[in-house]
């Protein structure tokens, strides 16, 4: 009986790889760029290729100190898969620094623990240097179109007004 059910193994596992591996994993295609502000590189940008196309992969990449991005299928490897996006680009803003009054030493009064407890309310929230209207791919103007053949290189130009 423990042979019979041994022999069934093989044809088993053949067919719990042709259920679950599907067509596979979809080609992808290098993509690199570029992003700007103002004329100016951004540097910790990230960049998002939302799919407008029918078999195509959310993509991303972060830009580095000249600006420069490649772009990363999550979950599947290296590149963007053929097809169109639309675009969006954001960065995070460091936080709010404020200045905490016991940096000079000493011990606090009630009127510098009221100063602490004011400037952490009213902290205003980190501002990203890249305009809102480039944080959804709808309303920031770019668009990229990934080819099988030729060269993805694609540059983001952004403006601060």
């Amino acid at each position: 009986m423990f042979r019979a059910s041994v022999s069934r193994w093989p044809m088993l596992v053949a067919l719990l790889c042709l259920v679950g591996c599907g067509e596979g994993k979809p080609d992808l295609y290098p993509v690199t760029g570029v992003v700007t502000l103002d004329g100016k590189p951004v540097e910790g940008a990230n960049v998002s290729f939302s799919p407008s196309s029918e078999g195509a992969e959310l993509a991303v990449g972060q830009t580095d100190a000249s600006g420069k991005f490649t772009l990363t299928t999550p979950q599947i490897g290296e590149g963007a898969t053929a097809g169109s996006y639309s675009v969006s680009i954001t960065k995070s803003a460091g936080a709010t620094k404020w200045e905490d009054p016991r940096a000079s030493g000493g011990t606090l009064t009630e009127e510098q623990k009221k100063s602490i407890m004011d400037q952490a309310r009213n902290a205003a929230k980190p501002v990203s240097p890249i305009p809102d209207k480039y944080a959804n791919g709808q309303t920031s103007g770019f668009t990229a179109d990934v080819k099988k053949d030729g060269e993805n290189n694609f540059e983001f130009p952004m403006t601060s007004r």
